[in-house]
């Protein structure tokens, strides 16, 4: 997302004046004369105050978060930075459109003297004192189209030059207006997009570099929760950008009563550095957030940064799956697909010779929450056992009406339905929610759709079964990129065995998720199949198989492991607090030719 800065204009300023009046004096009498009636003393007229800062602006003293980093400078390198969160006071004076800026026994005006440089990004204030140059840049706001109505942020940089060396210090900021307490959302949840400005220094550096970058931010406003990452990059200001790039990623809480909020920040760049961050909401409910963020390695790196964000539909929020309210399309999700041969009632049909059968992973199905009617509309590729040169689909749809109670139980709620062919499909949509049974998920779930086919004048029919996970998908900002994790969940999906006749299982089971965050989530995937035999009802275990699984660019994960098993999946929900996706497994218990394909969730 592109910057927007603030463009600060002067307002007019309107000037009230009280007036006093007189009287003359009556004829001279001797009658007493009662006293005149105290006048009140008149309310006085409110200070004003901004509602935005599109501007002309008032002057007020702003709400402020700051981040605080000093190091020192030579023509060998920086020394060892440090870090911290500030305290700072921001004012606006209307009168001369300055801003005065305090910070512990530090303090400059801006605006009144010195240079001052507007430009698109920023505006950018100077003011020299001897060896010592103070600058001030505040975002900008544009004159339309802008992102920022309420917050806004700000780097307050000063440098001294002594000798052969430069004293350095830098506080970061945001502020704005600010969310009333009493305003402040207690319900639901929101996510915000993000932009990320700052300042980097590191003893491998002649200079601090800059940072910008972009992120993303949730906010549970039930549990409170704050979620944020993202990533930047780096720019030496002498010679421009170094290349080299990082990463942020943060966990917090709203303070309970009051417009506050307040976490634990790591952020990535040439080595792990590790603090905090503070900041609060803007506008009239929560429109906006500004935050800053701070951080030191154990080798010297430190980096001062503000956040400053708009809530964005477009960004995962804490919603959840169990609170579907209105129309939602899913992302394109891998599934795992099979198809079997039958007889018109759906039993396996070995008495023709060896079965036939396919099965694969990786096609991409989509869901959709259809509010109107309560249901969803599902697409997945169709096999055909008999031409696979043109792509099929199915797309059956599901409403309230073509639920089966008796089919439905605490895990599942089972529908049945017709394609436009009508062929008979029955749908189960995995239940989200503390109300399952066996596995409570609240960002994830999936759809199992089996589909029989006319039967043709053999008597001949094919089964095809789908799993497709949908839900909200952790977007590659908030996936953390420190610690560990370890999801335990189930598995469901269909088992073809071409060994003699031909066998078919309904598969169940276990998985179990163990991922090192750090890098690209490297992780491993175990997954302990049973499968029931469709034909005569007996249970194979299928044994336990090890899949290695890494995230792949962007926010996907892939598994690899021996016997060709397969997986593809995500995270999801912010912070990626669930996990799900398609596999494949050929074990040999029952012979060769078998095929184990489904789909594997859990949650940490």
């Amino acid at each position: 997302m592109k910057f927007h800065l603030l463009a600060v204009v002067p307002p007019s300023l309107i000037l009230a004046a009280c007036s006093g009046g007189g009287g003359g004096t009556g004829p001279a009498t001797s009658a007493p004369v009662a006293p005149a009636a105290p006048v009140p003393a008149p309310t006085p007229t409110p200070t004003p105050t901004n509602t935005s800062l599109a501007g002309p602006l008032v002057s007020e003293s702003f709400a402020a978060n700051a981040a605080r980093a000093a190091a020192t400078f030579t023509d060998a390198g920086g020394s060892a930075g440090t870090a911290s969160g500030g305290d700072l006071q921001i004012r606006y004076d209307a009168t001369d459109g300055s801003y005065t800026l305090t910070s512990g026994a530090r303090s400059q005006t801006f605006g009144k003297s010195g240079t001052k440089q507007p430009g698109s990004i920023s505006s950018v204030y100077t003011v020299t004192t001897g060896s010592t140059v103070d600058a001030l840049s505040l975002t900008r706001k544009a004159a339309s189209g802008s992102a920022y109505e309420y917050v806004a942020g700000g780097v307050w940089q000063t440098a001294t030059t002594n000798g052969s060396s430069v004293d350095g210090s830098v506080n970061v900021f945001t502020y704005g207006v600010t969310t009333p307490n009493t305003a402040l959302p207690r319900t639901g949840s929101a996510g915000y997009a993000l932009d990320a400005l700052g300042v980097f220094s590191s003893k491998q550096e002649l200079e601090p570099n800059t940072l910008s970058g972009t992120g993303t931010l949730t906010a549970d406003f039930v549990t409170g929760k704050i979620t944020t990452g993202g990533d930047f990059a780096l720019t030496r200001p002498s010679k421009g950008p170094s290349g080299y790039t990082g990463r942020w990623s943060g966990t917090g809480a709203i303070a309970a009563s009051t417009n506050s909020i307040s976490g634990a920040m790591t952020v990535f760049a040439y080595a792990q550095m590790d603090g905090g961050f503070n900041g609060r909401f803007y506008g009239p409910a929560a429109n906006e957030i500004g935050l800053s963020f701070w951080g030191t390695s154990s080798t010297g790196e430190a980096v001062a940064g503000a956040l400053i964000g708009r809530q964005s539909a477009g960004v995962t929020s804490a919603q959840k799956l169990a609170d579907l309210s209105k129309d939602t399309s899913f992302g394109m999700g891998t599934s795992a697909l099979s198809i079997y041969e039958t007889d018109a009632s759906g039993l396996t049909r070995g008495s023709f010779g060896a079965l036939r059968a396919s099965s694969v992973v990786g096609s991409s199905s989509s869901v959709k929450y259809v509010a109107s009617s309560g249901g969803y509309a599902i697409e997945t590729q169709r096999l055909d056992l008999d031409d696979m040169s043109v792509v099929k689909y199915d797309q059956p749809a599901v409403t309230t009406a073509d639920k089966l109670a008796v089919q439905s139980d605490p895990n599942f709620t089972a529908y049945r339905t017709k394609a436009p062919s009508g062929e008979p499909v029955d749908v189960k949509i995995y239940r989200p929610g503390g109300g399952n049974a066996e596995l409570a998920l609240s960002y994830l779930s999936f759809v199992w759709t089996e589909t029989l086919s006319v039967p043709t004048s053999a008597g001949r029919s094919t089964q095809r079964t789908a799993y497709v996970p949908f839900g909200y998908e952790t977007a590659a900002s908030q996936i953390p990129v420190t610690g560990s994790a370890t999801f335990n969940g189930v598995l469901y999906g269909t088992g073809v065995s071409s060994a003699g006749q031909g066998s078919v299982y309904s598969l169940t089971g276990t998985s179990k998720f163990e991922v090192n965050f750090a890098g690209f989530s490297n992780g491993t995937l175990t997954l302990v199949p049973v499968g029931k035999n469709l034909a005569t009802g007996s249970s194979v275990n299928f044994g336990s198989f090890t899949i290695n699984v890494s995230r792949s660019i962007g926010d996907s994960l892939v598994g690899y492991g021996s016997n060709s098993p397969s997986f593809s999946g995500r995270y999801y929900g912010p912070n990626a607090e669930e996990f799900g996706g398609a596999f494949q497994l050929t074990p040999d218990v029952v012979g060769n030719g078998t095929t184990l394909t489904g789909i594997a969730l859990g949650k940490r």
